[in-house]
């Protein structure tokens, strides 16, 4: 491990798919991602990255609490023309339909986990910011955190992960 990652303030999390897509649902994935993230100019798009199912794999399992509804959204998608997908795709985005949310996050997500997408676009990954104490005062006696003080703490807890 190197150092940048031993300072954290929260140990580093690996999240390996348990599970691979069914070669129907990868080729839908790859069909969704040709709409969502298409080649532009010189970029190319999400379905031409190597890694895109492998990625895709590795952020469902990081969304387990999600897996049948992203599996029920695959099933339906499957039976679309590719020709129709995107207006099929604009439609469940347009009507607010959980699923798309789902759907979209896992691709895009598994997207932008790619070192050569990270590097591409100019992100870092995460890393230690150092807070400036006089700006953290500030903040606090401004009142523009009033109403987060206020509220007070929330936690809601992450569900269980299977062993």
């Amino acid at each position: 491990m190197n150092d940048r990652l031993k300072r954290l303030s929260a140990p580093p999390r690996s999240v390996q798919a348990t599970w691979h897509l069914a070669e129907a649902d990868a080729a839908t994935v790859i069909a969704v991602a040709d709409c969502l993230i298409p080649r532009h100019g010189d970029d190319a798009g999400a379905s031409e990255q190597p890694q895109l199912i492998e990625n895709v794999e590795g952020a469902i399992a990081a969304r387990r609490d999600d897996v049948d509804v992203l599996m029920q959204v695959l099933e339906r998608l499957r039976v679309i023309p590719r020709e129709n997908l995107l207006t099929t795709l604009r439609s469940m985005s347009d009507d607010g339909e959980s699923s798309f949310g789902v759907l979209s996050s896992v691709i895009a997500g598994g997207y932008l986990m790619m070192p050569s997408v990270r590097d591409h676009i100019g992100y870092p990954g995460h890393g230690r910011h150092r807070v400036d104490i006089e700006k953290t005062v500030d903040q606090l006696t401004s009142g523009i955190l009033s109403s987060v003080q206020e509220r007070g703490h929330t936690f809601r807890r992450p569900p269980e992960e299977d062993t």
